[in-house]
């Protein structure tokens, strides 16, 4: 069974405190079974399996890394995945960015440390459009706006009162 093809979804949370998990095939349904240090069951989930490549990163990923002057647009929650992975072992998490250009998903790629001990991790980071910080600004000035227009109605309004 080791040959497994395929995506497994785990359905759930799963426990802080598992330090592995074993995926098996139970009565034609495939389950997570977490364990702790002391290799004690802490938990169980159900898994869907998906007969496929997803996501197919050599699609992703495809073409050889550009130079470039700026990385792409990012939401800088994801910058903080490594950390959020892999901070439990340790503290010390190098990354090095590869873009394949302008607009194009980032690859995170981690040191030899962390590629043995979880398997050779893969994270793509896929940008925001080149057009995200003038939508905003656009989007921020039409609130900045409704509410000076809503903040010199109401003063309009506390004049008229007082005359």
């Amino acid at each position: 069974m080791a040959d497994v093809k395929g995506v497994f979804i785990i359905h759930g949370d799963i426990p802080g405190n598992a330090e592995g998990t074993l995926i098996q095939l139970v009565n034609e349904q495939w389950i997570a079974s977490h364990m702790a240090e002391d290799s004690s069951w802490v938990g169980h989930n159900e898994v869907e399996f998906l007969e496929s490549k997803y996501p197919d990163l050599s699609k992703l990923i495809a073409g050889e890394p550009e130079s470039c002057d700026t990385l792409p647009i990012l939401q800088a929650k994801y910058l903080a995945l490594p950390y959020m992975m892999f901070s439990r072992d340790t503290n010390f998490i190098p990354v090095k960015f590869v873009s394949r250009g302008k607009g194009k998903p980032l690859q995170v790629l981690f040191d030899k440390s962390i590629n043995y001990l979880y398997g050779n991790p893969q994270l793509i980071i896929m940008p925001m459009t080149e057009d995200t910080f003038e939508r905003l600004e656009h989007s921020t000035n039409q609130i900045i706006g409704a509410e000076m227009t809503a903040h010199d109605n109401e003063k309009a309004a506390t004049n008229e009162k007082s005359c």
